[in-house]
């Protein structure tokens, strides 16, 4: 349901996400332009739980805030960037309708699995990097990256990355790999 660009798909819904989405920028000081959010680095500790008002964004920014999860986003099937590194994340459940990325940043988190990314297929960057992932199996349907970041986690092997057919760039630096 995007509720700016089609509204009258479900006008009572909308008009409730909308005004729990706004209310809460209101009382937090921040912008309201949807298609491209800067939220970061406002010391925000959750999203509304209404869901997002569109399914597709540009921009969301979310980082360097103390979001615990990301539920009110679960509307979202599409967004070129979005960054929610350095948040206190230990799970992204609620990203599991996104289908498409271009550019997704959750480096210094405190995920110990990525299952929330199940629907991805193709992404230009994925940063994982600095967090507590012992796997990523949520990635299994994963086929093309550009460049993925995985670099400081408690990874001790690949496994959830075979179906990987085209990566440029990998990072698995400072993890406990016994075998490649």
């Amino acid at each position: 349901l995007d509720c700016v660009n089609n509204p009258e798909e479900n006008p009572t819904e909308c008009q409730e996400r909308l005004t729990a989405w706004e209310v809460f920028a209101d009382a937090n000081g921040l912008s309201k332009t949807w298609n491209s959010l800067n939220w970061a680095s406002q010391s925000l500790t959750e999203v509304p739980s209404s869901p997002y008002p569109l399914t597709s964004a540009t921009n969301l920014y979310f980082q360097i805030n103390q979001l615990t999860n990301v539920e009110g986003l679960s509307n979202l099937t599409s967004v070129t960037t979005l960054n929610l590194s350095f948040n206190p994340l230990t799970n992204v459940n609620g990203l599991s309708n996104l289908t498409s990325v271009n550019s997704l940043y959750l480096s210094g988190n405190q995920l110990t699995n990525v299952d929330g990314l199940s629907n991805l297929t193709s992404v230009i960057t994925l940063d994982l990097g600095n967090n507590q992932l012992t796997n990523v199996n949520g990635l299994s349907n994963l086929t093309s990256v550009g460049t993925l970041y995985l670099q400081y986690n408690k990874r001790t092997n690949v496994n959830g990355l075979s179906n990987l057919t085209s990566v440029d760039s990998l990072y698995l630096e400072y993890n406990q790999l016994t075998n490649v």
